[in-house]
């Protein structure tokens, strides 16, 4: 067993007490990222006082690590109980996180056996049950590992939900770099979807006056880095590469939980994402990886900033627009898109934080006020969208949405709809608030 020594590790344990008045902690107790790691396993069982399991997978993930996880609590003589969902692709939704929670029979650990949906259910079910966690992973696909929330379909809305961080990760090399490319591919869209989150976050901070960390920003800048540093070798399933990958996204957990939200690693990008799940879920439509849509929505939201920079605040342009702006035909529009998602994503704009005509002006003078050190901002934070889009197309990563089965031609609505999934300052936000409409259809 060959343990890679990697950052995130040196984020567990300790007690930062920040200048941004928090006192930030990671709640997963111990990583190990490494070949062969899975037979760390039972050391990590019976040092959370833990001596029989419930054991959660999917079909695929079953076959991918499944046996060894077996195999190693066998030989450590630690009783186990499986839950394996009979499908190659769960839906994160209530239904599934029901099933699941409805497998625990007492076990006194949940070991979590998969990636992104199993991860976010088995945290739930651990968060139910009050018992300790540990996930296996099986792919280093997503960024959600060691949160402690749960993104989750509840009613056909895309939402997260509170929940249980890991108590362990486990991150086995020899699992991980044979996952699929895709999964490769969603990895690195989950981590350059960054560029953009911290971004928004500062905005969000300079206009609304929401919580902002500049340690949460560098941590998940560390992150970034530890991604973009194995990028060049992460198709070849380097070993070394994948280890500083699966550790990258580790560490953007981490920096969620010391936050305590999503904000720093998620804002319009992952928006688009959360609308095409939406949609797919309603109607069948196509869906990919959250990570691959994760690339595509930033590359379409990197493109929104350009456009919208080429542009200054205007008062009575922006005031003239959203007083002429057909309110509930724009909501009936999301419901005929979203179907029940579309519902609960009207309910929650109606309570005002985006169409509130005072609340918009006053956002709108601080925006104009700090305009000029916005668009500085942007031009320090934003990678510009040509270089985006040749950085994860090295990779081989799909870059537009036509490529995973969605229409270009819809790109503008889904953008503008991004705006109501949450009470978020997002571009969508920004430019609503500017009073302008970003076509991302029209060629540059």
């Amino acid at each position: 067993m060959k343990i890679y020594d990697t950052l995130s590790s040196k984020y567990i344990g300790r007690k930062i007490a920040c200048s941004c008045g928090r006192v930030h902690s990671a709640r997963v107790k111990q990583v190990i990222i490494g070949e062969g790691a899975i037979e760390a396993l039972p050391g990590a069982v019976a040092g959370l006082g833990a001596a029989h399991a419930l054991v959660v997978s999917d079909r695929n993930t079953e076959r991918a690590a499944g046996a060894r996880v077996s195999a190693a609590l066998d030989a450590a003589a630690i009783r186990f109980d499986k839950f394996v969902f009979d499908a190659s692709f769960v839906e994160p939704d209530e239904a599934a996180a029901s099933a699941a929670i409805a497998a625990y029979g007492g076990q006194d650990i949940v070991i979590g056996v998969g990636s992104g949906v199993i991860n976010d259910i088995c945290k739930l079910v651990a968060k139910a049950a009050a018992r300790p966690y540990i996930i296996v992973g099986t792919a280093p696909s997503m960024d959600g590992y060691c949160s402690s929330t749960s993104a989750m379909l509840i009613g056909g809305l895309k939402k997260s939900l509170d929940s249980k961080c890991p108590d362990v990760f486990i991150g086995d090399i020899d699992v991980m770099k044979s996952c699929p490319e895709r999964m490769l591919w969603a990895g690195f869209g989950d981590m350059i979807a960054k560029i953009v989150a911290l971004y928004e976050w500062r905005v969000g901070h300079i206009v609304t006056g929401e919580y902002y960390c500049p340690f949460v920003e560098e941590t998940v800048r560390t992150a970034w880095e530890r991604i973009l540093d194995g990028s060049g070798r992460l198709m070849s399933r380097d070993p070394a590469a994948v280890a500083a990958v699966t550790d990258g996204l580790v560490i953007s957990g981490i920096a969620m939980d010391y936050a305590g939200l999503s904000r720093p690693a998620s804002g319009c990008e992952h928006y688009f994402s959360h609308i095409w799940d939406m949609r797919g879920a309603a109607f069948g439509t196509p869906t990919s990886l959250h990570g691959i849509q994760c690339a595509i929505g930033t590359l379409l939201t990197l493109k929104g900033y350009e456009k919208l920079f080429a542009q200054r605040p205007d008062p009575e342009k922006a005031a003239r627009y959203k007083a002429a702006f057909p309110k509930e035909q724009w909501f009936d529009l999301i419901r005929e898109r979203l179907g029940a998602g579309g519902e609960a994503m009207v309910r929650n704009a109606g309570e005002g934080f985006v169409y509130d005509l005072e609340k918009s002006a006053k956002r709108l003078a601080i925006l104009a006020e700090n305009y000029d050190n916005i668009t500085v901002l942007a031009k320090e934070m934003l990678m510009p969208y040509k270089e985006a889009e040749k950085l994860i197309k090295s990779i081989g990563c799909p870059t537009k949405m036509s490529e995973i089965g969605l229409s270009e031609k819809d790109a503008t609505v889904d953008f503008e709809m991004t705006r109501d999934v949450r009470d978020k300052y997002v571009l969508s936000t920004l430019a609503w608030d500017m009073g302008v409409k970003i076509d991302l259809t029209a060629e540059d």
